[in-house]
């Protein structure tokens, strides 16, 4: 049962929602996409940094070889020495930052007692792939030379850094380079070639980044996905990009990948994109958990509401097993 506190969440998204479908089409799809994401770059980070941090917190900046980011450190006497977080913020790829994502990452850093760094990862339209992956992998290294043993470093992405913390672990195995402690991937977005029918199929049940599609529209969707001609807009990479297994993470070979948890709604888009590599890390042997949350959508855990706390809380074990 969905907490009243979500039903909520939910009912101001799709109210949103219907405020857009009823807006007139612009006719110029990819500038009026392009100017969305600078004004939501704004408004997101405004928030963040008018949200005070929780006690028991504090915050530095740093640089990881090039790579900006900022620490939240856990002042408590229970905290997990010579532990770290590698949190990577989503976004789609072009909007998102550590400042944006500060209240979730202050409040994962309090249910695992563990430090985080939270990177800002080049965006796009201004860097496309493999900028956003080469970031990630530089942020990580950084951390090794820091002192941090690799099983103690734990990556956390939600969407688009769901998507990249599933990919960078994939890139560091294939070149041989120690892997991290634990993955953990929240709505994960994993298929930048072909993408996924639940995309299409969820899209009215999804009020996070779904699309409201009348009948029609969604058969036409689907008669396009199904003819292989079905693609959004897409700022973040070619199409030959994206059927890299460090692009499109669900092509990846999971042979020897660390723990990995994945997190997913029942109601959003991305449900295809995770069951695909919860069944490829199963099939290669990857001690892997799927928590399917009923009812939710995609990156739920960004609202304080009750199923949230109990996500951090699971993901913040997952952590310290």
């Amino acid at each position: 049962m969905v907490s009243k506190e979500a039903q909520a969440v939910i009912g101001m998204l799709f109210e949103g929602k219907r405020r857009k479908k009823a807006m007139p089409k612009p006719a110029d799809p990819r500038l009026a996409l392009i100017d969305s994401i600078y004004a939501e770059r704004h408004m997101t980070d405004e928030r963040g940094r008018n949200t005070p941090l929780p006690e028991k917190l504090t915050r530095t900046d740093d640089n990881a070889d090039g790579v900006l980011g900022e620490w939240l450190h856990y002042t408590g006497e229970d905290r997990q020495e010579g532990k770290v977080i590698l949190f990577v913020h989503g976004g789609a790829f072009n909007t998102g930052s550590a400042v944006s994502r500060r209240n979730l990452t202050a409040r994962l850093v309090l249910a695992s007692r563990i430090d985080s760094f939270s990177i800002n990862y080049r965006l796009c339209p201004e860097y496309k792939y493999p900028a956003h992956l080469d970031d990630c992998v530089t942020a990580y290294l950084w951390l090794l030379k820091k002192g941090y043993a690799p099983q103690n470093i734990y990556f956390f992405g939600e969407s688009a850094g769901a998507n990249l913390v599933l990919s960078t672990t994939l890139y560091l195995k294939d070149h041989y380079f120690p892997v991290p402690g634990a993955v953990c991937a929240f709505s994960p977005s994993t298929n930048y070639d072909t993408g996924f029918a639940s995309r299409i199929t969820r899209a009215n049940r999804d009020p996070m980044i779904g699309e409201l599609y009348d009948e029609k529209e969604e058969t036409e969707a689907l008669a396009q996905y199904h003819r292989g001609e079905y693609r959004r807009l897409n700022l973040y990479c070619t199409e030959e990009e994206g059927k890299s297994p460090y692009c499109s993470p669900c092509y990846g070979d999971y042979t020897g990948f660390p723990r990995l948890m994945i997190n997913v709604g029942t109601e959003e888009m991305l449900y295809d994109d995770a069951q695909a590599v919860y069944a490829k890390a199963k099939e290669a042997g990857v001690d892997v958990t799927l928590r399917e949350w009923e009812g939710l959508f995609h990156v739920f855990v960004l609202f304080d509401i009750p199923e949230a706390r109990i996500a951090l809380q699971e993901i913040a074990d997952f952590y310290n097993r």
